[in-house]
């Protein structure tokens, strides 16, 4: 086995595929990224390949139609999602965008039901009542809900890091 930075490269390379892909190698990938690693490329960018593939955002874009919008998603709206992801753009951005679209608001109307459904999808849990007035009085003193001055879905990234949110 080779080994990069102290990391076992075989089974970290088939934990990528088993962890973000949710399947078994395929032989051809899988020599291809032992390969790269064996010339010398970084972990890191190989990382960064499988974040970024196609087949990567589209698992995380159908997970978030899914968990967010409680639908499947349409073709155009998965591929516009997959591209949005492959092109660097981060899962929290992500969730800011589809809890911030008229589909989402309209199933979860603004203030109460809104904030209350970010606790429920997002934390997975009721919120607290200190919790969901602060939302609500920042949503009825004219805060936006994307509003990067007074970021209330952007405080969703923060959030994510700090719960036990699944997407996958």
């Amino acid at each position: 086995m080779w080994a990069v930075d102290g990391i076992l490269t075989i089974p970290w390379v088939r934990c990528l595929y088993l962890n973000l892909l949710n399947r078994q190698p395929d032989q051809g990938g899988f020599n291809n990224w032992l390969n790269a690693i064996n010339g010398g490329t970084i972990i890191l960018l190989v990382t960064d390949g499988f974040l970024r593939s196609d087949e990567y955002c589209t698992i995380v874009a159908n997970s978030l139609y899914n968990q967010l919008l409680d639908r499947q998603s349409d073709p155009g709206g998965l591929n516009a999602w997959k591209d949005f992801l492959v092109k660097g753009k981060s899962i929290q951005d992500a969730i800011v965008g589809f809890c911030d679209s008229l589909e989402y608001k309209s199933k979860h109307p603004i203030p109460n039901q809104f904030v209350e459904s970010l606790y429920n999808k997002l934390l997975r849990r009721q919120s607290d009542p200190s919790g969901l007035q602060h939302w609500i009085n920042l949503i009825n003193s004219g805060t936006s809900t994307a509003d990067d001055k007074a970021p209330i879905l952007s405080l969703i990234s923060s959030w994510i890091r700090f719960s036990n949110m699944q997407l996958l």
